[in-house]
């Protein structure tokens, strides 16, 4: 329970860089049984090569958990 200041990023694995970035959302929990749900939406986003990307979920600027994302290119149909 408390209050939390939630950020969302997406990471390219080679180079570690930072491809776009959430907004900070501050949210609070009042209780152990209650949860939080966050929809974040990267609108135009375009990722500039195929290859492995995380996304990161960080609580009051410390890093809780990351999600491999793999990216492939397909060929021409």
């Amino acid at each position: 329970a408390g209050a939390f200041k939630e950020k969302i990023r997406l990471l390219q694995e080679e180079s570690g860089q930072t491809l776009v970035e959430s907004k900070e959302n501050a949210f609070e929990l009042t209780g152990l049984e209650h949860y939080h749900t966050s929809i974040t939406r990267f609108n135009g986003m375009v990722f500039p090569k195929p290859g492995k990307h995380f996304i990161e979920i960080l609580l009051d600027n410390e890093l809780v958990i990351s999600y491999p994302v793999i990216l492939t290119k397909l060929p021409p149909s």
